[in-house]
Formats: C-alpha cells, structure tokens, sequence
C-alpha cells in the first residue's frame, strides 16, 4: 500500500477499535435507563457473525496512549482537510468515552454520601495486564471522589504507588512503607495498599476501576465483616459475580444493568 494508505491504516484501526468501546458504552447507559442487561444485549450483537464480541464489554472507558492519540490525529487531519461532518463523527467516539467514566462517577455520588467516608479503589492502570496509567478512567474518578470530599484507598498489582499519588495530587509525598505511601489532600486522603483487602478494610464501599482477574478471587465474604452495614460494590467493569455478592449482603451498582 502507499505511504498515506498505510498510515491511515493506523489511525482507523484504533479509531474503529475505539468506537466499538464507545458504542456498546452508551449502549450500557441505555440498558440502566430500560431495565436491560448490558451483558446479554453484548453476547446477542456478538452471536452476529458479522459483528464479534470483540471489544463489546462496558466498562469506564478507553484509556491508555494509542486510542486517544490517534483518534485525535484523525480529527486534527480531517479538520485540517475541511472535512468538518467527519472529524466531528470521529470526536464524538471520544466524547462517549469522556461521558462514560463521568457518568459512574455521578452514580456512586448519587448513590452514597462519600464525604468523610473512606472508598476501596480496586486497579488503577487503564487495562489489566499493565502497569500503564497514562489516560486511565481510573484518574477522572479517583479525582472526582476526592473533590466530593472522600478518603481513598487504592490497590492496583502493577502501578507503583508513587505513581498513582502523583497521578492524583500534586502534594508532597510521604512513603510510610515499600509497598504502601499516604498523602493529604487537603481535607481528604489518599493512601496506595500493597493488598486488595487491605485496601477494602473499613471501606464504606469499594470501587472496581480494572478488571484485573484477582478481583474476582476476593474472599468478599472476609471483607465484608471488615466493612461497616450497607457496604456497596461499584464494578465500573461488569467483572463481579453480582449476584453471590448480593446474596452476601452488598448492594452492587454496576455499568450497564
């Protein structure tokens, strides 16, 4: 293929990648609204040989380099070329991203009264598998908690925890341990875990920000009894069983259901 073919190629493939993740994200906003399963409408549309199930899970959203970037190179060039009607198609995918990880945010606002409480942020990175934080929805939400006034205790397996506080504050950074540092933010807290449990103990309620598999290998049934009454599950990935947690006793929010 020719030069511009070629680097077309890979600008379109991770915009069309993208899009998948954008499109069966409002996909899952609509199934809260109806009553739906995000889950069994993505197994449906992925039975259809000509669509997959490829990237039709829900979840916060995109992050990470690639997406971004050369979704943005793909605006910038077609604006560039007077094509308006198709940067303004393809800025759209990155605006569902960005309504997506602000929406689960407002639903654990809405849900909860997090001031003063302490919230269990389970992965940090914008993809199991990683240690990359770059453009995490992780980020966003994290954010948004603390300006509501909630303390934060965040576990991921890969992201060092220096770089999950300097992510989320630009305050001094004091390491209390090898594996485990604290930082103030004003009235607000911000502490990384060296363990999933020992993240969640106290918590009022726990936050699934990656879908890292040891999640679903948590002894909920132990962190529960470390938990105050009406503890809450939020899995911004649709990960959990939900309902062996429900029958536990967590109330369980989750994207798409």
């Amino acid at each position: 293929m020719s030069q511009w073919s070629a680097e077309l190629t890979k600008l379109a493939s991770n915009a069309l990648l993208a899009q998948r993740v954008s499109s069966i994200n409002s996909l899952s906003a609509l199934c809260e609204s109806l009553g739906a399963d995000i889950k069994e409408v993505a197994r449906g549309c992925g039975a259809d040989s000509r669509i997959g199930g490829d990237f039709l899970r829900a979840s916060l959203g995109f992050g990470g380099s690639c997406f971004h970037k050369d979704l943005s190179s793909l605006v910038w060039l077609c604006d560039s070329l007077g094509l308006t009607a198709v940067a303004d198609y393809w800025h759209q995918v990155l605006v569902m991203n960005e309504f997506q990880t602000s929406r689960f945010s407002q639903r654990i606002l809405s849900t909860i009264n997090v001031r003063g409480a302490r919230i269990a942020c389970l992965g940090f990175a914008f993809k199991e598998g990683t240690g990359d934080a770059r453009n995490t929805p992780a980020t966003r939400v994290c954010q948004e908690l603390l300006t509501a006034g909630a303390r934060l205790s965040v576990y991921d397996p890969k992201v060092p925890a220096d770089h999950i506080l300097s992510m989320l504050t630009e305050e001094a950074v004091e390491s209390t341990a090898a594996n485990s540092a604290r930082v103030d933010v004003g009235y607000n807290c911000v502490s990384v875990c060296s363990r999933a449990l020992e993240a969640i103990e106290g918590a009022q309620a726990v936050v699934v920000l990656t879908a890292w598999p040891e999640f679903r290998c948590i002894n909920w049934e132990q962190a529960l009894q470390t938990m105050p009454e009406l503890a809450h599950i939020f899995d911004g990935q649709a990960m959990l069983d939900h309902e062996h947690l429900q029958k536990l006793g967590f109330q369980v929010v989750s994207m798409g259901k």
